[in-house]
């Protein structure tokens, strides 16, 4: 628990002025920022304060949502000691492919690849949801168990006929045709690596 006043409210009230309701009632006013950020330790509270006066336009005090948010990345910062952009979902940048999407790894990858090389496989194949089988392998690490392998069947059954839907569409845009592109290729890999 850090000290909030210290290390974070005293240095933006040298920037930024209070609001007038502040001076009136300044104990309830502090309070909410004391009891909002009082988690955070004295080194991110600093960290989120710099970061508050280098990149804010406003001229205004910074509610206590906006302060909280900057906390919150400012822990990033602390802890790995890289200064991101604050952006929504932009938590984990910092770290290798690999390590933020762990399911899509070579390893992981390549083990679905040789887990759909099986009989299993090669009837996904002929019935079109070799896809869907692959993607459970690749997240499960495994083949799907009988009572699984009903609900992959079915998903990918209907998410082929999706895509063949969509590839008949008289007018398709780019996007559609993208997509539908990237899913043959996939298909098309799969039966390489199935009949291979």
């Amino acid at each position: 628990m850090g000290d909030v006043v210290k290390s974070f409210l005293e240095p933006l009230m040298e920037v930024y002025p209070l609001p007038k309701h502040a001076n009136t009632n300044s104990e309830k006013f502090f309070g909410v920022y004391v009891q909002m950020l009082g988690s955070f330790g004295d080194d991110v509270l600093s960290a989120a304060a710099a970061d508050i006066m280098a990149n804010r336009t406003a001229r205004t005090f910074p509610l206590p949502a906006e302060c909280n948010a900057v906390c919150k990345h400012a822990v990033d910062t602390v802890k790995y000691g890289k200064h991101e952009p604050s952006k929504d979902g932009n938590r984990h940048e910092h770290l290798p492919f690999e390590q933020r999407y762990p399911d899509w790894s070579e390893r992981r990858i390549s083990a679905a690849n040789a887990l759909v090389c099986c009989q299993i496989g090669r009837e996904a194949l002929a019935e079109k949801w070799i896809v869907s089988l692959h993607d459970f392998c690749r997240e499960n690490q495994r083949l799907p168990d009988r009572h699984e392998m009903a609900v992959v069947r079915k998903k990918g059954i209907a998410v082929q006929k999706d895509f063949e839907d969509m590839a008949a569409r008289s007018q398709p845009n780019s996007l559609l045709i993208n997509l539908v592109s990237l899913r043959r290729s996939m298909f098309d890999r799969l039966e390489k690596a199935v009949n291979a």
